[in-house]
C-alpha cells in the first residue's frame, strides 16, 4: 500500500491510524510514518488540507495538541491511559 491509498481513504473517510492500519495492511509505525510525510506533502498543496481531531483523554476529556499524529500513552492531567486516538480526514480547499 502506499500513501496515495492512505490520502485516497482519507479523502473518503475519517480515520484514526489504528484503522489505516488495519484497513491497509501496514504497521502503526509506518502508516504514523507516512501521515508525517503526508502532512508535509499536502502543507505544499493549496487544493487539499489535513485535518486533525485531536486525542483526547476518554475521562478527562482533556485535549491533546492538535498536531501530533502519534498516539499519546498517558494522559498529563489524569495520569490514565484511556485514550482516544487523533483522527484524520483530507478534504478540497
Amino acid at each position: 500500500m502506499t500513501r496515495e491509498d492512505i490520502i485516497r481513504e482519507l479523502k473518503n473517510h475519517t480515520n484514526n491510524v489504528a484503522n489505516l492500519s488495519q484497513k491497509l495492511g501496514k504497521s502503526v509505525a509506518a502508516i504514523e510514518n507516512d501521515l508525517e510525510h503526508i502532512r508535509t506533502s499536502i502543507r505544499n498543496d493549496k487544493s487539499l488540507k489535513l485535518l486533525i481531531q485531536p486525542a483526547s483523554c476518554k475521562l478527562c476529556d482533556y485535549q491533546f495538541q492538535n498536531d501530533k499524529i502519534k498516539l499519546p500513552t498517558k494522559c498529563p492531567a489524569c495520569k490514565k491511559e484511556k485514550i482516544k486516538p487523533a483522527s484524520f480526514k483530507i478534504i478540497k480547499k
